[in-house]
């Protein structure tokens, strides 16, 4: 995020300012600005920080070690003055000092010890009966005193050529400047890549030297004893800390494939010197050589240099970042001579993979003198997804250069699964059609047999893991069911490395997402906490813990802490109909607790006597006194449960199929087994079913299904087989779910057989997924509005399909909410926005023209809505946001500027909005060829 705040030092004030900044969590920061007056005024303004300030300054800035220091102090006749030498951890030296005349010279010499820097305090103290001055009796200061010990300080170099070339071995050479022994790690790195986040040169003498701060503490009660001033007498004391490095660098951004090398480290011996030989690729532009040293424990350095990786003839093939199926491509081929003696150049492409060449795959061009010149080829991606290779080869003479480009092809469709249920008793057998639903590349088959009522596992878990959106509750339900797949599977050791990958993922996402008082935010960018996603996301790392997985004790600890706390103080909120309002945090935070075996038993109790209170809310709370051994409480909850007939009521993050859940486990901890059962069945058919689900939803129905279940049918055998000509599978084993991704080529379609081979019948489902190249959807809307319009920067309304290769234009998108529509807010809203091959993104996190951000900002009075989050990638932008039923929210804007970049044709796939946990809340426009 970015954000302003303006404020006015008003004259005559001037001097170190402090500004600190928090947000609403209490995380702070802070930074100390230097105001001044306007040059040439500053000889008539008062004196620095009040009246006992004593200012004196050594006669230089930097001494060397056994070098006398002088400092000039301004007295006055007859006063004392205490000298005392300070640095980071006590008192050095203290004397005495009887001054005479108006100006003391104070002398000492600089010694090691002294080394990075000292401080100088000075106390001066007046005759009590002076009328000299009008100044007050006691006056102070200090200042900071750089003291170099050159000992500590090596002086690495480095020897190479000129100019290096590619392909090519070089010799770099290091030694030390006065022949010290020192040990040395070598780094070569292409310049371009340091220059995009200013990368310097690590320096550790001037870290490990950096000024240090004034460790003593000085208490003056000097004030309390004896006054001979009026006035209060002001504190003023100048303070060390660390050097901030300069920020200024180099912004050379090069478009060549970037080059590290890291060697090391080295041990270089007295007077000693080292050859290294490197292998340089095939890279042209401007490498970095950096070499860090250091001998023992106090003496450090670091030197660099850069170095032209050049040859006479180069060559530079310019593509997109990633391609789509059936797309054309221009292929800009940029040809350097770079000496007299390059003249005529024959330039041949080649590809492999998924990209076809159109037309000549060969040109030749001429050179009068050095100079640079872009030849274009045509390209053409085939109708599949995969990878493509593209080399450029350049020729002239005994000269010659290549370029090779590596790319994926994708498709930015949404992925296409679709399931067939079926039974078969014992003993029967059936044979089916296997037809793939999406391009070459994508295809893919799982058939799984279940020994409990089928809940489409492998269809669910594919939804959980590609979906593209990453807050905290997504995080937490694109794993939570894995952690209890064992209850109903017999996992292969593949399958529990993968399932650990999965988890670590989630575990570090969800680390981050946690705020210091315990409690997780939905997105990283928002500082409020989520009270849901809180007890959600706790609950997931909690019984991943009982799990066997190791999960960060201070985590749970302050996640703990906060739901006890918040427990401990919740009051009732109400809606203006009457209806509880946070009741439903409440209670599964509640059912958190009591999970974890630490009940709130008086906020349970307090919870059951209010009001108002949501179908789902209620069975949570019967689950926390059932976890809680409070078996009656629990079935007096149950019993006093009024029926809902509409979801619409529900919390967002909660429907009709995670009532289903909560009622499970409920049935199931209070021992009523024929009640969770009858349960389970309604949740099969409704995961069974051709529904759509929130991540949530279905994350939650599943974990709650496969705990329960496992527990019920422990020990079940599975018998069946799968045949088709080519492959034969038999399987029999233990476990309630078995599943087998069909090894073969999943692209073409073929016949098989299943039979069932056990004693009992058994529930079959064939997974098929796939990814279509085209998906011909026609534009949709449904209780919202969408309008995607595209303009020059000056504001000028544009036809991307006549787009002008390197036009810059900003890409909108226009939201509103139908002013009839009952819902009320529209929470966690998505704007998915992908964008062709051709088109760059131009993320104004990094750069920015205020010129057309003037321009565009404001449209028939509707300003740019900032979002709550905002994920930017290679080919796409996420946008998360909320809408409410009240102005100014009831429409939403929002501007992604885009470049023209690479000549072609290209897919414009749909733009997409919609409410992550509401289906009937969502706009998609056509997609397009531009």
């Amino acid at each position: 995020g970015r954000g302003e705040y303006k404020f006015k030092v008003e004259y005559p004030n001037w001097g170190r300012f402090l500004i600190r900044i928090c947000d609403g969590n209490g995380h702070c920061t802070g930074e100390l600005t230097y105001f001044d007056w306007p040059e040439g005024t500053s000889g008539d303004r008062p004196e620095l920080s009040g009246a006992t300030m004593l200012s004196f300054k050594p006669e230089k800035e930097e001494y060397a070690v056994g070098e006398e220091v002088v400092t000039n102090i301004p007295v006055s006749e007859g006063s004392r003055v205490l000298i005392t030498l300070e640095n980071g951890s006590g008192i050095v030296k203290k004397e005495w000092v009887q001054a005479q005349g108006k100006e003391l010279t104070y002398r000492f010499k600089a010694e090691e010890s002294m080394a990075p820097n000292i401080y100088l305090s000075a106390s001066l103290v007046q005759p009590h009966q002076q009328t000299v001055n009008d100044r007050p009796i006691r006056l102070f200061g200090v200042v900071p005193i750089s003291i170099v010990n050159e000992k500590t300080r090596l002086q690495p170099e480095i020897i190479t050529t000129a100019v290096w070339r590619p392909e090519t071995k070089v010799k770099v050479t290091v030694k030390e400047k006065q022949g010290k022994a020192m040990n040395y790690t070598l780094a070569i790195v292409d310049e371009g890549l340091l220059s995009l986040t200013q990368f310097k040169t690590p320096d550790p003498w001037l870290h490990f030297n950096a000024k240090e701060a004034l460790g003593i503490k000085t208490w003056d009660v000097y004030k309390n004893i004896l006054g001979a001033y009026s006035g209060a007498m002001g504190q003023v004391l100048a303070i060390g800390g660390d050097e901030a490095l300069s920020k200024k660098g180099l912004n050379n951004q090069n478009r060549f494939k970037p080059m590290v090398r890291v060697l090391g480290p080295f041990q270089l011996k007295a007077g000693q010197t080292i050859e290294h030989l490197i292998n340089i690729p095939n890279y042209i532009g401007k490498a970095r050589i950096m070499v860090v040293a250091e001998a023992g424990s106090d003496s450090y350095g670091s030197t660099h240099r850069t170095v032209p990786v050049r040859k006479p003839l180069m060559v530079l093939s310019t593509l997109p970042r990633v391609l789509s199926p059936k797309e054309d491509i221009t292929l800009p081929v940029t040809v350097f001579a770079m000496e007299e003696q390059v003249k005529n150049v024959n330039i041949k492409v080649e590809v492999k993979g998924e990209v076809a060449i159109v037309g000549e795959s060969s040109r030749s061009v001429s050179f009068s003198k050095t100079g640079e010149k872009v030849i274009d080829f045509k390209l053409k991606t085939n109708d599949r997804i995969g990878t493509a290779q593209v080399r450029v080869t350049a020729t002239s003479g005994s000269e010659k250069a290549y370029d090779q480009t590596d790319l994926n092809v994708r498709i930015p469709n949404a992925p296409v699964t679709e399931t067939l249920d079926f039974f078969l008793d014992a003993g029967k057998d059936t044979t089916l059609d296997y037809l793939p639903v999406g391009v070459d590349g994508t295809n893919s088959v799982t058939v799984e047999a279940y020994g409990m009522p089928p809940i489409n596992l492998d269809e669910h878990l594919k939804y959980l893991f590609g979906y593209p959106h990453g807050c905290a509750e997504q995080t937490v339900s694109r794993v939570f069911p894995l952690i209890f797949l064992d209850n109903i599977m017999d996992l292969s050791d593949n399958m529990k490395a993968t399932r650990r990958q999965h988890l670590n993922v989630a575990f570090d996402k969800l680390y981050t997402l946690q705020a210091g008082n315990g409690g997780f935010r939905y997105w990283p960018s928002t500082g409020k906490i989520n009270e849901y996603v809180t007890s959600y996301a706790g609950h997931f790392l909690f019984m991943a813990n009982e799990k066997g997985y190791p999960v960060q004790e201070g985590v749970l600890l302050r996640w703990k802490n906060y739901q006890r706390s918040t427990a401990r103080s919740w009051t009732p909120k109400y809606y203006s109909n009457g209806d509880c309002r946070n009741c439903d945090e409440q209670a599964y935070r509640l059912y958190t607790l009591a999970e974890i075996g630490e009940p709130e038993i008086g906020a349970m109790n307090r919870l059951k006597e209010t009001s108002r209170v949501p179908e789902y809310a209620w069975w949570h709370l019967a689950g926390a006194y059932a976890k809680a051994g409070q078996k009656e409480a629990a079935l007096e909850v149950i019993a006093r449960i009024p029926e809902v007939t509409s979801y619409r009521y529900y919390h967002y993050y909660v429907r009709d199929i995670t009532l289903l859940a909560i009622q499970l486990e409920t049935y199931h901890e209070l021992r009523q087994r024929q009640k969770a059962v009858e349960t389970g069945k309604k949740l099969s058919d409704r995961l069974a079913g051709n529904h759509w689900y929130s991540t949530h939803s279905l994350a939650y129905s599943l974990k709650s299904i496969i705990r329960v279940f496992g527990d019920y049918n422990k020990g079940k055998t599975l018998g069946w087989t799968f045949s088709n000509g080519s492959v034969s599978k038999t399987f029999d084993s233990q476990g309630l779910v078995q599943q087998y991704d069909y090894p073969k080529n999943s692209d073409r379609s073929f016949t098989y057989t299943l039979k069932n081979t056990g004693n009992s019948p058994l529930n079959f489902s064939i997974v098929r997924h796939g990814i279509p190249i085209e998906t011909n959807l026609p534009p949709e809307q449904k209780n919202l509005s969408m309008t995607v319009s595209y303009y020059y920067p000056d504001g000028k309304a544009l036809d991307v399909s006549r787009l002008q290769q390197g036009q810059d234009f900003t890409a909108e998108v226009i939201l509103s909410r139908p002013a009839n529509v009952e819902y009320g807010q529209y929470d966690n809203m998505a704007l998915m926005q992908l964008f062709p091959s051709g088109w760059e993104i131009l993320n104004t996190r990094f750069i920015e023209d205020e010129n057309e951000q003037q321009v565009s900002d404001q449209k028939n009075g509707l300003n740019l809505t900032i979002p709550d989050y905002q994920d930017i990638r290679d080919d796409r932008v996420y946008t998360y946001f909320d809408m409410s039923r009240n102005s100014p929210y009831q429409k939403v804007r929002f501007r992604i500027r885009l470049n023209a970049t690479y000549a072609g044709r290209y897919y414009l796939p749909p733009v997409r909005a919609y409410d992550m946990y509401d289906n009937d809340i969502k706009a998609r426009n056509e997609g397009r060829w531009v």
